[in-house]
């Protein structure tokens, strides 16, 4: 546990004292407002509930960041006289006073709290609660006092902080508290003093959502309680400079994305990981008692945004990627990038840079702690996997009861392990499902055991190569060889780098012909199915919409030299019929026809949530395929349908979005 520092607490002002004396009076005065809601979990698991609240009310208020935990102490007796003092010296505490006067230092917390650990007494927490949009709402403090008897917490405003100026500001926050209770069913009780809708928490969002959360999560049987994102850099420091460089870089590069990517994504994206590692390098420099700024090399560096803004922010760096983007050309001669294919190899070491960054690097991600230990001993690295790579071939192991992105995780730190790196994991707030981290800064040998301990990488990398295949004469298998310092030798001779060109995907390079023969083939045999159906569309017409047949039969429809031609081109009979999704639906694992005797013909779609296919940007942009092909036609009229019957109405296709 972590206590406060010395800190006077004499001569408060009058304005703070006055907001203590509020809150408190709020508790005391003010009518209660009490609800409750059936709690099937057990006393243990609120106390989990409340843990993560305490810990992470991100996960739940999306206005917050997160929390930063100022103060805990446990008190074996209850103590109510603490809650009222430790408000007034909260209140006093970092960074609440006017600029120029002297500050008082707190110490964070090192760790998250577990109220279940606590089984009498009571338990007070300080917090600050760290909105998002810092330029719009204050952070507010909150002292938190858990009363472990009564299985009660009450959480109580103090004061606001980081605003300008702090004191000037009234205070809008009401005290609330859920309380544990036994009886015929278990329950949690929610009472608050006031049912105002503003502050940062309001009395709807309390009991609406609050509550709600607390319920479900206190049934659950494996609940995180602690902090799993961003736990090597502080909290409130990393929503400030995120916010920052998302102006500075964020907003000026979506508006002039030049790449087919989505700019939302990959901008916002790299600004959160520069973010992440200038706060790393920022610690690691007031550690060493050094100024100068840490240097990297980002090894598929993909469109270089990473690149330039760290090298912006004043950090010397390089930029490798086997292919380049034509973004590159924005950045200016600051940023360095170069089109390079990087082998693992003598000739990939980087023995004058600090850091190696490897951020979504596939191919690459399990040889750059290799890279980082061989540069120098003083090399570090940041890697954050994504696709499931080994050292020369696809990783396909899994653990038992483990998912497979989980065991590669596992892999990948291993390897840093291996490697003679104390690895560190952390979870990054990115817009990606692949937001796990790794980061090897502390070696767990000294400089002189260097020649050992990558005698130890040798072995193991070399232990996970694919073994050549046997001679003729020769009964056993062969490694290849793990070349350590010879020039121009690969580590592994069976390592494959991604091809400079991006291979076209999703079977466009299929002969029309073929693919013309094979909607035909299908769509014949689906519209006599045994669970076709006949429908009416007005004005005495009937249309046929067939029935659905599983894949697998409609892959028994076509040869198999098709079938391997199709999966040849990086697709499959499922991505064909996809491609054709105006003639075909498929989901479920069957094959149907796209019912455009229906309203809605795409609302079963997976695009139907993203976009309106019949947007009027596309309406009438291609032939209507039921018009010409269909024995009973489109069972739409040309006004109402959304493709064009025959050429006279065809119109030209929209130029496409960069």
């Amino acid at each position: 546990m972590c206590d406060v520092g010395n800190v006077d607490v004499e001569n408060t002002s009058k304005v703070v004292v006055n907001c203590i004396e509020l809150s408190e009076s709020k508790l005391k005065t003010e009518p209660e407002t009490l609800v409750e809601a059936e709690f099937p979990g057990s006393k243990s698991g609120f106390r989990n509930a409340i843990s993560v609240y305490i810990n992470k009310p991100h996960v739940v208020n999306r206005r917050l960041c997160g929390a930063k935990i100022l103060f805990l102490r446990w008190y074996p007796v209850s103590k109510e006289n603490e809650v009222s003092s430790l408000s007034e010296h909260f209140t006093k505490a970092d960074d609440i006073c006017d600029e120029g006067e002297a500050t008082h230092a707190i110490t964070q917390l090192v760790g998250d709290v577990d109220l279940d650990s606590y089984g009498e007494g009571m338990v007070i927490i300080v917090r600050d609660l760290i909105p998002r949009q810092i330029d719009k709402y204050p952070t507010l403090r909150e002292l938190v006092h858990y009363d472990c008897s009564r299985d009660s917490i009450l959480f109580l405003p103090v004061c606001y902080v980081k605003s300008s100026p702090p004191h000037q500001m009234d205070m809008n926050e009401d005290a609330y508290k859920f309380t544990y209770k036994t009886g015929d069913t278990a329950r949690v009780q929610l009472s608050v003093r006031s049912n105002k809708d503003s502050g940062h928490v309001t009395w709807r969002w309390l009991s609406d959502v609050l509550l709600q959360k607390i319920v479900r999560w206190g049934q659950e049987d494996m609940l995180r309680t602690a902090t799993s994102s961003l736990r090597l850099v502080p909290v409130d420091e990393y929503n400030r400079l995120y916010n920052d460089l998302k102006v500075k870089y964020g907003h000026p590069f979506v508006e002039k994305w030049p790449e087919k990517t989505d700019p939302k994504k990959f901008v916002y994206e790299d600004v959160a990981i520069a973010t992440y590692l200038l706060l790393i390098w920022k610690a690691d420099r007031e550690k060493q008692g050094v100024t100068q700024r840490q240097s990297f090399v980002d090894l598929g560096c993909g469109n270089g945004l990473l690149v330039h803004i760290l090298a912006a922010e004043g950090h010397r760096g390089l930029g490798l990627d086997i292919r380049r983007r034509g973004i590159w050309d924005m950045y200016g001669s600051e940023t360095i990038l170069k089109e390079q294919t990087i082998i693992p190899s003598a000739d990939s070491l980087f023995p004058t840079y600090d850091w190696l960054i490897g951020n979504h690097s596939d191919e690459l991600t399990p040889w750059i702690p290799l890279m980082a230990a061989r540069s120098s001993y003083s090399c570090n690295y940041f890697v954050l996997p994504c696709c499931l790579h080994d050292f020369d071939k696809k990783f396909s192991e899994r653990e038992k009861g483990t998912s497979p992105y989980r065991t590669y995780l596992n892999f990948v730190k291993e390897v840093g392990e291996m490697c003679g790196f104390s690895v560190e994991e952390d979870t990054l707030r990115i817009p990606s499902t692949k937001r796990v981290c790794f980061i090897g800064r502390v070696r767990t040998y000294s400089k002189k055991e260097e020649s050992l301990q990558d005698t130890t990488r040798t072995l193991y990398v070399q232990s996970r190569c694919v073994q050549a295949k046997p001679e003729s004469n020769s009964p056993c298998c062969k490694k290849p060889r793990l070349n350590v310092s010879e020039p121009g030798k690969g580590w592994s001779a069976k390592f494959e780098a991604r091809q400079s060109e991006e291979p076209v995907r999703n079977c466009q390079k299929v002969a029309t012909a073929t693919k013309q023969a094979i909607v035909k083939t299908v769509f014949e045999k689906i519209l006599v199915a045994p669970d076709s159906e006949v429908v009416s569309v007005g004005d005495g017409k009937h249309w046929r919409k067939g029935g659905s047949l599983p894949l697998c039969e409609v892959a028994q429809l076509l040869d198999e030299d098709i079938l391997q031609q199709l999966k040849a081109e990086s697709g499959g009979l499922q991505t064909l019929l996809r491609n054709h999704n105006s003639v075909f639906q498929v989901s479920g694992g069957r094959v149907r026809l796209r019912d455009f005797s229906q309203a809605n013909p795409w609302s079963q779609s997976r695009k139907a949530k993203n976009k309106k296919l019949s947007a009027a940007d596309h309406h009438k942009t291609s032939l209507c395929w039921f018009h010409a092909n269909h024995p009973d036609g489109c069972p739409r009229s040309a006004d109402k349908c959304d493709f064009a019957h025959g050429q006279p109405e065809l119109r030209g296709k929209p130029p496409l979005e960069k």
